[in-house]
């Protein structure tokens, strides 16, 4: 959820007026993180709205997934990922969802 740019300004403008981070927090019920941010990102930009996504999730095959796994066993989590434009994370998600283990055997 982010909060309205209307909010933002305010909460900024509020700040810039000469009272302190944890004085504005208290005022308007939002973290220190929260403000710190806000300041960071008006100074670097010039724009205190909200940063847009620029990718939708990723919707993976499971049944390909599973499929592939059974073809190429030895694969580590970034290789998987690589084939399917996922993340470590996200492959580590997925293994979870689909209750497989995916454990290497460390040869000495």
């Amino acid at each position: 959820m982010t909060y309205s740019i209307d909010l933002r300004q305010r909460v900024l403008d509020y700040h810039e007026s000469g009272h302190k981070i944890k004085e504005t927090c208290e005022i308007f019920s939002i973290s220190r993180h929260t403000v710190y941010r806000w300041v960071k990102v008006k100074k670097e930009t010039g724009s205190i709205a909200p940063k847009v996504r620029t990718h939708g999730a990723i919707k993976l095959n499971d049944e390909e997934l599973i499929k592939y796994i059974k073809e190429y066993p030895d694969k580590t989590l970034r290789e998987y990922g690589d084939q399917f434009g996922l993340t470590i994370s996200g492959m580590s998600r997925a293994f979870n969802r689909l209750g497989i283990t995916h454990k290497k055997k460390h040869t000495i």
